[in-house]
């Protein structure tokens, strides 16, 4: 998948690209100014003297790491629900204690989604390439 996006900000090897919004929301001309764009990514490059700041570029990301990305994102959080209430019913729990176990085991999965972004985030560098 290819985005285009606007360097934002650039500090050692580091460079903050904020990207325009993707499909019907680009053809559109309603929005102007930070409202054309959409998410804001941090990501390495041992070139980062042949950028500068505002400088439009395009950026390629795996169809992989977008895939493996949008299954942990929507399909864990559902799966590990869905087990919560299982697991809650296996241990013989009245049907209230069964369906607050399932949102427990939901909001327990937004934690870890939280932190693993974080964490993953700062490897974004090695599944991205830059291309002008």
């Amino acid at each position: 998948m290819i985005s285009k996006g606007i360097i934002e900000k650039i500090e050692r090897n580091d460079i903050t690209i904020k990207f325009y919004k993707d499909s019907s929301c680009a053809h559109c001309s309603g929005c102007s100014g930070d409202k054309k764009f959409g998410s804001t990514i941090k990501i390495s490059s041992p070139l980062v003297e042949n950028y500068v700041l505002g400088q439009e570029i395009s950026v390629e990301i795996e169809d992989g790491l977008i895939f493996k990305l949008s299954l942990i994102t929507y399909i864990f959080p559902a799966l590990f629900m869905i087990s919560g209430y299982f697991v809650a019913d296996f241990l013989g729990a009245n049907e209230k204690t069964s369906i607050i176990s399932c949102f427990s085991f939901l909001i327990i999965s937004f934690i870890f989604l939280f932190f693993y972004d974080k964490k993953r985030i700062k490897n974004y560098g090695s599944d991205v390439k830059i291309i002008y």
